[in-house]
């Protein structure tokens, strides 16, 4: 198999380029599950049903960052695309900014956090 490193990331939110800033995407997906268990059993049995998903983005501010700050607004909602290695094979998902972060320190490069929560399946 072959291996890859994040450096060759490309991840755009509702048509803004984040690759230049970013420096960590974390995803996360998941589901709901129904304890469907009954009577006689002896061990629990699930159903599952709704799926969720979020991702986790820290990257740097660079050159002011107003657009880039501007298009991360809590409540802002678009298209999310990444793709790990390159733009060979990307993954969708339509996502809110659920909350965002920026970090501004004395001595070290200003850093921000956004988070997203999905709101459609990932393809």
């Amino acid at each position: 198999m072959a291996k890859y490193v994040g450096k060759d990331l490309t991840i755009t939110f509702a048509g803004t380029d984040l690759k230049a800033e970013f420096k960590k995407l974390s995803t996360t997906e998941d589901c709901d599950l129904v304890d469907c268990s009954a009577g006689a059993d002896t061990n629990h049995d699930y159903l599952a049903t709704l799926k969720d998903g979020s991702a986790d983005l820290d990257l740097l501010e660079i050159s002011g960052g107003t657009a880039l700050w501007a298009a991360i607004a809590p409540g802002a909602s678009g298209t999310l695309t990444w793709a790990p290695n390159g733009t060979a094979s990307q993954t969708v998902a339509t996502a809110y900014v659920k909350s965002r972060k920026r970090d501004i320190p004395f001595d070290d490069c200003v850093a921000i956090s956004v988070s997203f929560q999905f709101s459609s399946a990932v393809t």
